[in-house]
């Protein structure tokens, strides 16, 4: 795919025309087709986007509310230069929350979230 859009964009009038070959399209819409009909919209794939949807909401709210640890979080991400600049903390929030992997803003809401057995 990558190759046939490199192949068949153009440069006119100093503009790049990105575009992709007639059979690649349609190869490529077809697989879109199927992803979209069989694992984006599956059950048990909307069941897991329902599960992260609320931790995500979870994590946004409680970094709003405890600047303190957005400030921890985002010296642990190298980020906190977004606070300095004066972006706006609910723009700051989101780039904080879109820079964690999975796994990572998994384990962030058992450590603030989950009952610590050790206490």
């Amino acid at each position: 795919m990558i190759r046939d859009l490199i192949f068949s964009s153009k440069a006119e009038n100093g503009k790049l025309y990105l575009t992709m070959s007639d059979e690649v399209f349609a190869a490529m819409t077809t697989l879109r087709e199927f992803l979209y009909e069989n694992v984006y919209r599956a059950p048990q794939v909307h069941k897991e986007f329902v599960k992260a949807k609320k931790i995500l909401s979870e994590l946004y709210i409680y970094f709003l509310d405890h600047q303190e640890m957005l400030e921890q979080e985002l010296a642990y991400k190298e980020m906190s230069a977004c606070l300095e600049n004066g972006d706006p903390i609910d723009r700051t929030v989101c780039d904080l929350i879109a820079s964690m992997t999975d796994r990572y803003a998994l384990r962030l809401y058992e450590r603030i979230f989950f009952p610590s057995p050790q206490v």
